[in-house]
C-alpha cells in the first residue's frame, strides 16, 4: 500500500505542475529518440552498404583448371560442402558460333535462323553467378536430374528473335535439336558474354559436340570454370582452401580468382561509426537524464515546506526519497515511450524516401525504453537523497 500511495502522490505533484513535467520529460524524449534513430540507421545503412558491396562479387571466386585437373560435377559437389558456401557451380562457352533456329507460328514463314555462341551452365553454376531473368525462371535441380533439354535466352539474342517474354512453351533448335525455352536472362553478373547466346545444360554439351557443326568456332569445348558464391567475408578464406580440397596432389594446377577483401574493410567503417554514433546517443540519452536530475533538484529545493510538513505528519524519510524516485521513473518511462513512437515513425519516413527497408532488432526499442528509464533512475537519486535529508523543524522554520 505505501507504493501504491508514494506512486499515487508522484503523479499528482508532476500533474499539478503539467507543463514543468512535459518540459522535463522532453529532455529523456530527445535522448531515447535519438537513440533509436541513430542505431537503427546504422544497421539499416549497413545493411544497405553491404548489399550494394555483395552486387560488386566481393563474395564470389572463380576456379579454372590451369592443366589437366577436371571441373566437373564433383568440384561443384566438394565446393558445395563448405560450410562458407552458398552456392556453387560450373558456367562455360561451349561454341564460339552455332547456328539457332526459331519457328515462327507461320510454317510458311520458316525459321528464323541466326549464328550464336552457346554456352553451358548448372543451376549452382547460375546461382553462384547471381543470374537474374526478366522472364520464365533459371533452371533447377530437378531440369538438371531428368536431363531434360532446355535453354536459356541472353538478352541480345532474345531481341534478336524476338522472344521478350516467355508466356508459353516454346521450342528452339540448336543445329537441329530441339529445346525448350525456360527463361530469358536480364542480367549475368561476371559471365557478362552470354547476353549473346543460349545456356543449355551441362549434359547437353556432348549432344552439341558431337552433331554435325560446320560453322566456326566448333572445333572444341572451352574450359569450365567453377563459379564460388560465399557468405559475406569468407570469399578470401574458402579461396585460400578450395585448390586443396579440389586437387591435394596438385594444388598448383587450378587458378583460384579472388576478389579483395573490400567487404571486411566496409565492415570495420560501418563497425566504427556505429558506435561513434551509438554512443553520441548515449550523451544524448544522458543529458536528458542531467535534465530529469536538475529538474527534480530545483523541485526539492523549492518544495521544502511541503516535505517538512510531511516530515511533521509522519512521513519517514524513505517516504520522500521513494516519491522522488518515482517521480524520476515516470518522467523518464513517459519522454522514453515518446522518444521510441517519434522515433519509429521517423525512420519508416526516412527510409521510405530512399527506398530502404528498416533492419533493426525487435528487441531494440525495450532496450532503449529500460536505458531511458535507467538513466532517469540514476538522475533522480542525488534529488531523492537531498530531499529526504531536510529536517522537518528547519522546513517549517521557512
Amino acid at each position: 500500500m505505501r507504493l501504491k500511495r508514494i506512486g499515487g502522490e508522484a503523479y499528482l505533484n508532476l500533474a499539478r505542475t503539467f507543463r514543468k513535467s512535459i518540459l522535463t520529460s522532453s529532455g529523456i524524449a530527445i535522448g531515447t529518440c535519438i537513440l533509436i534513430v541513430v542505431v537503427t540507421l546504422s544497421q539499416t545503412s549497413s545493411a544497405h552498404l553491404n548489399q550494394q558491396i555483395d552486387s560488386f562479387n566481393v563474395n564470389s571466386l572463380t576456379v579454372q583448371s590451369a592443366s589437366e585437373i577436371p571441373i566437373n560435377a564433383k568440384s561443384e559437389s566438394i565446393a558445395a560442402h563448405f560450410p562458407e558456401v552458398t552456392a556453387s557451380g560450373r558456367a562455360w562457352m561451349v561454341t564460339a558460333l552455332t547456328p539457332i533456329s526459331l519457328f515462327t507460328s507461320d510454317e510458311i514463314n520458316g525459321a528464323n535462323v541466326v549464328q550464336s555462341p552457346v554456352f553451358a551452365a548448372s543451376p549452382g553454376g547460375l546461382r553462384a553467378i547471381g543470374a537474374q531473368v526478366s522472364s520464365g525462371r533459371l533452371f533447377d535441380t530437378g531440369m538438371a536430374l531428368r536431363r531434360e533439354n532446355v535453354v536459356i535466352l541472353g538478352t541480345l539474342l532474345s531481341r534478336e528473335l524476338g522472344i521478350a517474354l516467355v508466356m508459353a512453351p516454346r521450342v528452339l533448335f540448336i543445329d537441329g535439336q530441339p529445346y525448350s525455352i525456360v527463361g530469358v536472362a536480364s542480367n549475368f553478373n561476371g559471365f557478362p558474354l552470354a547476353a549473346t547466346g543460349v545456356i543449355v545444360l551441362p549434359h547437353s554439351v556432348k549432344s552439341i559436340l558431337s552433331s554435325n557443326l560446320n560453322t566456326l568456332g566448333s572445333g572444341a569445348q572451352y574450359s569450365p570454370t567453377l563459379f564460388i558464391h560465399t557468405r559475406p567475408n569468407w570469399a578470401t578464406a574458402v579461396a585460400s582452401r578450395i585448390a586443396f580440397a579440389l586437387s591435394p596432389r596438385n594444388v598448383s594446377g587450378l587458378v583460384v580468382s579472388s576478389p579483395a577483401n573490400t567487404y571486411l574493410l566496409s565492415h570495420v567503417i560501418a563497425q566504427t561509426t556505429t558506435r561513434f554514433l551509438i554512443a553520441l546517443a548515449l550523451l544524448s540519452a544522458l543529458f536528458g537524464g542531467l535534465v530529469i536530475g536538475n529538474t527534480l533538484y530545483l523541485s526539492a529545493l523549492t518544495r521544502i515546506s511541503e516535505i517538512g510538513l510531511r516530515r511533521a505528519l509522519g512521513a519517514k524519510r524513505i517516504d520522500i526519497w521513494l516519491q522522488f524516485v518515482a517521480e524520476s521513473l515516470l518522467l523518464s518511462f513517459a519522454g522514453s515511450v515518446v522518444g521510441i513512437s517519434i522515433g519509429e515513425v521517423g525512420l519508416v519516413t526516412f527510409t521510405s524516401l530512399y527506398g530502404w527497408v528498416p533492419v533493426e532488432r525487435w528487441t531494440l526499442p525495450l532496450e532503449v525504453l529500460a536505458l531511458g528509464v535507467a538513466v532517469g533512475l540514476i538522475a533522480g537519486l542525488i534529488p531523492a537523497r537531498t530531499a529526504a535529508r531536510i529536517e522537518p523543524v528547519r522546513a517549517l522554520q521557512r
